[in-house]
């Protein structure tokens, strides 16, 4: 299992070749989704860190931190090698790049952040606000990806 800074890396070289550039915050939500995804999907972590409910949703500590100094910027890629190189993780990474990836940083923390997603019954209905690094739990959202990849009209966001 990776490091979400490794992850992290591998997707700003993924959306790269896409034309896109992320932000920091576009990439913390976008990796929740591609991780989330992956555990219904594969029944497998994307990686090992912990994902907190913070205010504009999920976040990675170490991601926030490697990329803080950007703040709303868009993230500069040079060339880095990631080291992610499982072929479900690459597919989820571009799964979720493809439908996902272009969309505004905030479109994403409103995805996150509607009722009965994992972010809004952590932040929100147990009190996670109090928290800054309350833990969303790996079971939780694979739960609810289940939910998105089986009944997708049933679920309001991710």
């Amino acid at each position: 299992m990776y490091r979400a800074v490794d992850v992290a890396y591998k997707m700003l070289e993924l959306a790269q070749q896409r034309q896109l550039a992320l932000s920091n915050l576009q990439l913390q939500k976008l990796l929740y989704i591609a991780h989330g995804y992956l555990l219904a999907w594969k029944n497998k972590p994307m990686f090992k860190d912990d994902i907190s409910a913070w205010k504009y949703g999920p976040v990675i500590l170490g991601v926030y931190n490697q990329f803080r100094e950007f703040g709303a910027e868009k993230i500069p890629v040079g060339a880095v090698e990631a080291g992610v190189d499982d072929h479900d993780v690459i597919e989820a990474l571009e799964g979720t790049l493809k439908l996902y990836g272009d969309r505004d940083p905030m479109d994403l923390v409103n995805l996150t952040h509607q009722p009965n997603t994992p972010w809004y019954c952590v932040y929100e209905e147990e009190d996670g606000k109090r928290d800054l690094f309350a833990r969303i739990p790996n079971d939780m959202i694979k739960d609810h990806y289940r939910k998105v990849i089986s009944c997708p009209d049933n679920v309001s966001g991710l």
